[in-house]
């Protein structure tokens, strides 16, 4: 079981993320199907998706 993730740089302002889900054996396929989709619509996954912008601050 485990999660795998690799960040591909094609452009410098695009990054492509491909992630490979394994579950491992003694689930049914309506489980896998269950949490196959929890992880596709988890906040950290609509977070990268979305727009991002960064706020900078200088402090001493």
């Amino acid at each position: 079981m485990g999660i795998e993730c690799r960040v591909e740089k094609s452009r410098p302002v695009s990054s492509i993320f491909n992630i490979r889900i394994e579950l491992g054996a003694g689930l049914t396929r309506r489980e896998k199907t269950i949490l196959f989709n929890s992880a596709r619509s988890c906040e950290v996954g609509k977070m990268l998706a979305g727009t991002m912008s960064y706020a900078y601050k200088l402090t001493s």
